[in-house]
C-alpha cells in the first residue's frame, strides 16, 4: 500500500510543500532499524533502567520525521550524505575500540565541511520553524554546498555516545537543577525560559544519537568541558578531503535531561542521595510531586530512542 502523502511546511526553506520522511541522522549511518521512541512526560521520575518498558511510539523506518521537502532532502542528502556516513562509521569503529568513558585525539579522514553540513541539516529537523525564520544565512549555509564560515554565534559540539539509548532536544533552556527537583513549577519555569528562547532560535539542542552525539548553542561558554567544539569544520572548503585528529570524550546518557552525561550507577546515587535529602524536609511542599500531564509539556516530545 502506497504511503499517504504529507504536506507542511519545510523546515530549512519554509515552502509548503510535500515532505519527505527525513531519518535522523540519515539511514545509512546507522538509522535504518525500527526504533521505539519515548515521550518526555512518559519519562519523568521514572528509573532509567525502566524507560523503555511500556510501549512507545514505533518507527519502522528508523528515527525521524516528514519535516524537509523533497528537494531540501535530496539535495542535502546527496551532498552530505555520503560524507556524513563516513564520518559515523569511522566513529562506529573508534567506539567499539573505547573501554569506558575517556577522552582522546582520535584520527579521521574526512571532508569536515559536509559533515558539519549534514550535522546542521539534522538540526534543521528536530528545531521549530522558527529556526530557519530567524536565521536565513544557516539557511544559506547548507543550501548553497560551496557556502563556508557557519554563523560564529553557533557552536557546535560532539561527543561519542557510549549508551544503548539515543536521545532528541528541540530546545532546551539552561537552567540546572537535580532530577528530583523536576516538577510541576520547575517544568512551567523552564518552560517560559525556552519559550522566550526558541521565539528567538537561540535556544540549545541535542541530537544524541550512535555513536556520535552532537550539541548545538548560542552560548560562547562551552555548555560541558566534556565536548568538543568542531565548529571549524565549516572553514573548510567543500572538496578538502583531509585528516583530521579530533579531541572526543565517550559519554554516557543517563537521563532525557540535556546534557545530562551521568551513567546509570551515578543517576542511582544522586538520586538516593536526593531522597535522603527530601526525607530531610517533608512537608515543606505538598505539591511537589504533582504528577504532570502531557500538554504541560513543550513540543516534540520524543525525546528518548531505542532500536
Amino acid at each position: 500500500m502506497a504511503r499517504k502523502s504529507v504536506f507542511g511546511n519545510c523546515a530549512i526553506c519554509g515552502e509548503h510543500k510535500q515532505l519527505s520522511f527525513g531519518h535522523v541522522p540519515p539511514q545509512s549511518a546507522f538509522n535504518k532499524c525500527p526504533a521505539v521512541g519515548m515521550a518526555m512526560w512518559e519519562l519523568i521520575n521514572k528509573n532509567p533502567d525502566r524507560y523503555f518498558e511500556e510501549r512507545g511510539r514505533i518507527s519502522q523506518r528508523g528515527v525521524g520525521d516528514y519535516t524537509l521537502c523533497k528537494q531540501c532532502d535530496n539535495d542535502t542528502g546527496s551532498w552530505y550524505g555520503e560524507a556524513f556516513a563516513k564520518w559515523a562509521h569511522q566513529g562506529m569503529e573508534i567506539l567499539d575500540r573505547v573501554q569506558g568513558e575517556a577522552t582522546f585525539y582520535y584520527p579521521f579522514r574526512i571532508y569536515p565541511l559536509r559533515v558539519i553540513k549534514q550535522i546542521v541539516v539534522m538540526f534543521f529537523s528536530i528545531r521549530d520553524l522558527r529556526f530557519a525564520y530567524n536565521h536565513p544565512d544557516v539557511v544559506q549555509f547548507v543550501l548553497n554546498k560551496n557556502e563556508r564560515c557557519l554563523n560564529r554565534d553557533i557552536h557546535i559540539y560532539a561527543f561519542l555516545n557510549i549508551s544503548d539509548y539515543s536521545r532528541y532536544i528541540e530546545g532546551a533552556s539552561r537552567m540546572v537543577m537535580k532530577p528530583a527537583e523536576i516538577n510541576r513549577g520547575t517544568i512551567e519555569d523552564m518552560n517560559r525560559t525556552a519559550s522566550k528562547a526558541i521565539a528567538k532560535g537561540r535556544v540549545l539542542s541535542e541530537i544524541a544519537c550512535r555513536p556520535l552525539g552532537y550539541v548545538m548553542s548560542f552560548d560562547p561558554t562551552r555548555p560541558d568541558d566534556r565536548l568538543s567544539d568542531i565548529s571549524h569544520f565549516a572553514e573548510y572548503s567543500y572538496a578538502d578531503w583531509i585528516p583530521l585528529h579530533v579531541k572526543l570524550s565517550a559519554l554516557p546518557l543517563g537521563t532525557y535531561l540535556p546534557l545530562d552525561y551521568r551513567d546509570r550507577d551515578q543517576v542511582k546515587r544522586d538520586a538516593e542521595k536526593n531522597r535522603r535529602d527530601e526525607s530531610d524536609n517533608d512537608g515543606d511542599d505538598k505539591d511537589k510531586n504533582t504528577p504532570i500531564i502531557g500538554h504541560e509539556l513543550p513540543p516534540s516530545p520524543y525525546v528518548m530512542w531505542r532500536n
